[in-house]
Parts: structure tokens; sequence; C-alpha cells
């Protein structure tokens, strides 16, 4: 990826803090700590963890597998600016890498479970539908306000915009109605071994 020495001059250079968070809206000026780049580095590395989360948590082991390429492994193309497109990985989360850490030692709380499966749902799809040719979110001009924050477009959604609500686990496809799509006869398994049919469904919305 593009980018400089990283983390306090760290020559790995994989983290930069002018990119977004991988399961918030796209925010240039959010920065990150050593103990969030460490872990996220260290959950790049495991691949194994994918299978034990899984087994944790009771979430089908192949929506873990890929959630966890989406958010800790995998490069994308982030619109920072209209117009503007960079290649990089997504900022290191703290609340994101401590959530992962206590699903892989089994020690999360009812809460945190339901925290949890929102996530993975939304990391899932987000990664599916960007699969799919939507990119992460619209770097159309439209999709920034005056001072360049990125904006929900609802005329040009990314993948961002159009993956299940991370903050809401109880309505995920509430947001849906902004674009014009139907999301409140669709149901998440608990396992969220039908989250295809939540892609399938906004593939047709955008006929995609």
């Amino acid at each position: 990826m593009a980018g400089g020495a990283g983390v306090g001059g760290d020559p790995r250079g994989e983290f930069r803090p002018d990119f977004p968070r991988g399961a918030d809206f796209v925010d240039s000026g959010s920065g990150f700590t050593r103990r969030a780049a460490d872990a996220y580095l260290r959950i790049r590395n495991s691949p194994e963890e994918a299978a034990i989360v899984a087994a944790n948590t009771g979430i089908d082991p192949a929506v873990v597998a890929r959630m966890h390429r989406n958010l800790f492994v995998e490069e994308h193309d982030i619109a920072l600016g209209p117009d503007w497109v960079e290649r990089g990985y997504f900022t290191p989360d703290d609340d994101i890498a401590d959530m992962w850490e206590g699903a892989v030692r089994g020690g999360l709380s009812a809460d945190e479970s339901l925290d949890f499966r929102a996530l993975v749902a939304h990391e899932y799809v987000e990664n599916k539908l960007m699969e799919a040719g939507f990119p992460y979110r619209s770097s159309h001009p439209d999709s920034f306000n005056a001072e360049g924050d990125s904006i929900v477009n609802p005329a040009d959604p990314g993948a961002h915009d159009l993956a299940p609500n991370a903050w809401r686990p109880e309505a995920p496809l509430a947001h849906w109605s902004a674009f014009g799509l139907r999301g409140d006869e669709l149901e998440i398994a608990p396992d969220l071994s039908n989250l295809d049919e939540i892609v399938d469904a906004a593939l047709r919305g955008w006929e995609r």
C-alpha cells in the first residue's frame, strides 16, 4: 500500500492515521493506538483464530473467516475525499480488537456477543458487496459535505452503507429504507448462516 513509516516510525508502514476505521463511518481524522496496531497485526497473522472464534460464538465458520479477511487481512480502496481514493488496511480500532480477542478467549458477555455478532454480519456483507462491485464508500463529490467529510449518499451507496448496521443489532437493516430498499421482511439467522440472502437482496435492489 502507499504510505509512510507507520506508527511511531514503524518500518512496516502498514497503518496510517488518515484511513477510516473498519466498522465505522469514514473519518479521515481518526487516529489509532499502538496497542490496537499491534493487536491487528497479530490477528492478521493468526488466521487459525477464525475457527476458534466460530466455535466459541456459534457463528458460521465461513462467515467468521470472511469477516476476519475483510477487517484484518485485506487492503481496500477507501474514499478519503471527493474523487480521492487510496488503498490500504482499515485503521486499527481498540474496541474491535478487544471484541475479537474476547471471542478468541470465549469470554464475551451476552451484550458483547450481540455486538460482536452485529460486527461480523456487517463485515461479511460489506466484503461480499465489494466483491460484487460496490466501492467501500462512494468517492462521488455528492458523498461528501462542504467540509470534505463523508456522508451517506442515498443515490450512490457503498458496501459499508448497505451492510447490516453494526450499531443496531436489534434492527440491522432499518437503514435500508434510506436507499429505497426493504429490509423489514428479512431476518438474519442467529448463526449468520443466511447472510448471502441479505447480499442478494441488496444486489437485486441496486441491479448489480
